[in-house]
C-alpha cells in the first residue's frame, strides 16, 4: 500500500495530460490539451507532463509532444498496453499518479478518456470534472473569461486573487448554463476536456528534437509497475528484471533533461517461486488476501478520517 494521501495537497506538483494513441499513432485532442497544458503549467510556475501509455515502439511518437510543449513525457511501454483496456490503463496511470503526484491531470473527452477519467479519480479518491470546454489558473483570466463570456458583473464580485485552484468550466443544463468547478480538497484536480475546444500550439521541431526527455514507468519485460531500487538499479518486484537508472525516476530507458547519463544493467536471471505442497500454496495466497484485506482497511480508515476533518472544519 502506497502513502498517497489525495488531500496532502503541498505534494503534488507539475500538470500532466494523458496522450491518448490508437495503433501507436498519437490523436488531435493530445496536441489540444498538451498546447492549454502548457498555458496552465506556466501560470502555476511547474513543468508540462505528457503520460503515454502503449505497446512496443511507442517511445517515437513521444517526441512529438516535446514540439507542443511538454517538458517530459512519462511513457509506460508494455505488449500489455497496446491495446486500450479500462482495467489494464486505470491501473498503470493510477500508480504513476500515486508514484509521481501531478497538481493537475487533463484527459480528452474521447470514448477511451469519459471511460478512464471516472475511473482513475474514484480510484485516487479526487475529483474529475467532465466535458469541460475552458480551464483556468490565474485569477486575472478566468475573471477576463467571464467579462467576455457571462452576463456576470465580475468587476463587483470579491476575488481571491491568490487562488490557485484550476477552474474547470463546463456546459450545464442542456448548454444553457455554463458552470466552473474546482476542487480545493483533494488532488490531482481532474478534468476531461471536450475536443476541439483547445487552440493547438505551432508545433516547434527545435524543442521537439532537444534533450527534454523520456521516462518509462513500466517494466519492459512483464509490464508490472512495481519497482524496488538497489543503488542505480531499479529491479522489478514482479520478475526480477533489472532496468537501467537515472536521477529521479523509476525505471528510466532514455535521457531527461538536466540528469546524469544512463548505464545499461542486464537482466536478472528468471525466478520462479515452487511450493512444496498445495497447502503451503494455499498459506501463501491466504497471506496476499490477509495484506490485501488490511490495505483496504486502511485505506477507508483514512477517508473516514480525511471526512471527519472536513466535517470538523465546517463546525459540524
Amino acid at each position: 500500500m502506497s502513502n498517497f494521501n489525495s488531500a496532502d495537497i503541498a505534494a503534488f506538483k507539475d500538470v500532466w495530460v494523458f496522450c491518448e494513441q490508437r495503433e501507436g499513432k498519437l490523436m488531435p485532442t493530445d496536441f489540444e490539451l498538451i498546447s492549454k497544458g502548457r498555458d496552465l503549467a506556466n501560470e502555476l510556475g511547474v513543468n508540462l507532463c505528457g503520460l503515454l501509455l502503449g505497446g512496443e515502439g511507442i517511445e517515437s511518437a513521444a517526441k512529438e509532444l516535446g514540439g507542443y510543449g511538454a517538458d517530459k513525457v512519462i511513457v509506460c511501454e508494455s505488449p500489455l498496453l497496446a491495446t486500450y483496456t479500462t482495467d489494464g490503463y486505470a491501473k498503470v496511470i493510477c500508480d504513476v499518479i500515486e508514484d509521481l503526484k501531478p497538481e493537475a491531470f487533463l484527459i480528452g473527452a474521447t470514448n477511451i478518456g469519459r471511460d478512464l477519467g471516472p475511473r482513475c479519480a474514484a480510484r485516487l479518491h479526487t475529483g474529475l470534472c467532465a466535458d469541460c470546454t475552458h480551464l483556468d489558473v490565474d485569477v486575472p483570466n478566468y475573471i477576463q473569461f467571464l467579462r467576455e463570456s457571462s452576463t456576470l458583473d465580475v468587476d463587483s464580485m470579491k476575488w481571491d486573487m491568490e487562488d490557485r485552484n484550476l477552474k474547470m468550466t463546463r456546459p450545464a443544463f442542456g448548454g444553457h448554463l455554463m458552470a466552473t468547478i474546482i476542487c480545493p480538497r483533494f488532488r490531482p484536480c481532474m478534468a476531461t476536456v471536450r475536443p476541439g475546444v483547445m487552440k493547438k500550439n505551432a508545433f516547434d521541431e527545435a524543442k521537439a528534437n532537444g534533450t527534454w526527455g523520456i521516462e518509462y514507468t513500466t517494466c519492459q519485460k512483464c509490464g508490472y509497475h512495481n519497482w524496488t531500487r538497489k543503488g542505480n538499479v531499479y529491479v522489478c518486484d514482479t520478475c526480477g528484471y533489472g532496468t537501467t537508472a537515472v536521477k529521479g525516476a523509476k525505471g528510466v530507458k532514455g535521457f531527461v533533461a538536466g540528469t546524469e547519463g544512463i548505464a545499461p544493467v542486464a537482466a536478472s536471471a528468471e525466478t520462479t517461486v515452487v511450493y512444496a505442497t498445495p497447502a503451503q500454496a494455499q498459506a501463501a495466497a491466504e497471506v496476499r488476501e490477509e495484506n490485501y484485506a488490511a490495505a483496504v482497511a486502511a485505506f477507508q480508515r483514512q477517508i473516514a478520517a480525511q471526512n471527519a476533518a472536513y466535517l470538523a472544519s465546517l463546525g459540524k
